[in-house]
């Protein structure tokens, strides 16, 4: 893949890539009224990304540096919102054995829109899980986590079938 490096900033976090490289930096900002504090924002998920880890429809972590807070990933490619993100023919099946996934990791997701869904090689990943926890093992869980958060990604399915 050709090389090329390009940042958005996100609520609170800044992102790079360089070539299959992804890396995301959360900023020391205000806290969110969704999120939190970015420091509680990066431990959720890096604790979510490890817990996943291995996962086909999850992203790969290459390392993690706690001092700056980013965390480095594979590239997903494409999120939904792009043309040419292709949807796979078994979308809603690899969804569902996700949302199993996600359930028997303990999981609790809650930043369910279609630009979270990439495609990589015929498969959907989930990204951004800066606004998911655990429970149990994350505290100072927000409000808005709490209301929003599941590991049924029921939302999500029907939010890529309105978009299509």
């Amino acid at each position: 893949m050709p090389s090329s490096l390009e940042w958005t900033y996100l609520t609170g976090t800044a992102c790079w890539r360089r070539d299959d490289v992804i890396a995301k930096h959360f900023l020391a900002m205000s806290p969110s009224p969704e999120g939190g504090t970015p420091i509680q924002m990066f431990q959720r998920e890096v604790d979510c990304l490890t817990a996943m880890q291995g996962h086909p429809n999850v992203p790969t972590v290459l390392s993690v540096n706690r001092e700056q807070r980013v965390i480095y990933m594979e590239w997903c490619g494409p999120d939904l919102t792009y043309a040419d993100a292709q949807l796979p023919t078994d979308w809603r099946e690899q969804l569902l054995l996700l949302s199993h996934d996600l359930l028997d990791a303990g999981v609790r997701y809650a930043d369910m829109k279609i630009e979270n869904l990439c495609v990589r090689d015929r498969t959907l990943v989930l990204i951004d899980f800066g606004l998911a926890y655990m429970p149990g093992l994350h505290d100072g869980i927000t409000p808005w986590i709490e209301a929003h958060a599941r590991s049924d990604l029921t939302p999500l399915i029907r939010a890529v079938e309105a978009a299509r």
